[in-house]
C-alpha cells in the first residue's frame, strides 16, 4: 500500500473509528449502570425489575458488540500490516507525537 493512504486509514482509526467505539461502548455502560440502579432501587416493584434486567442485558450486549468491533478493526489492521500492535504507540505516530 501507499504510505500516504497508510497513513490515512491509520489516521481515521486513531482519530475517528476508535474514538466512537470508546464512546459507544460508554453509552453502553451507562445503559448498563442504569439498569443496576433500576434493579436495586424497585426492590418491591416487580415491573420496574424487569425493566432494569432488560437495560442490563442490553448493556453487556452493547458491551460485547463494541469489543468485538474494536477486535475486528485490529485485526484488519494487522491483516494489511497496519498495526503496529500498541494503539498507544500507533496514536502518538499518527499524531507525531
Amino acid at each position: 500500500m501507499n504510505a500516504t493512504l497508510d497513513n490515512m486509514i491509520l489516521k481515521a482509526n486513531a482519530l475517528i473509528v476508535n474514538p466512537l467505539i470508546i464512546l459507544m461502548f460508554s453509552l453502553a455502560l451507562v445503559g448498563f449502570l442504569w439498569g443496576v440502579k433500576d434493579y436495586i432501587v424497585n426492590a418491591d416493584d416487580q415491573e420496574a425489575r424487569a425493566k432494569g434486567t432488560q437495560h442490563m442485558l442490553w448493556g453487556i450486549v452493547g458491551m460485547l458488540i463494541m469489543i468485538s468491533t474494536f477486535t475486528i478493526m485490529r485485526l484488519i489492521l494487522q491483516s494489511f500490516g497496519l498495526n503496529t500492535g500498541d494503539t498507544q504507540t500507533a496514536v502518538q505516530k499518527v499524531i507525531g507525537g
